[in-house]
């Protein structure tokens, strides 16, 4: 078992997407909360990212 912190992949409503570092979906989306909010979109998804691109 790795000990990185894994990574999460956001997507927002305007097809945009980041990734967070992050225990867990519900921090991640948390984190991303104020980026959604500066780009007046909403979050649709937080999915693990199991490869970087």
């Amino acid at each position: 078992m790795s000990s990185t912190t894994p990574l999460f992949r956001v997507h927002f409503g305007d097809g945009t997407t980041v990734d967070i570092p992050a225990e867990t979906a519900d921090a991640a989306r948390k984190s991303a909360r104020p980026r959604a909010q500066a780009r007046e979109t909403v979050i649709t998804k937080v999915k693990l990212v199991r490869e970087t691109r």
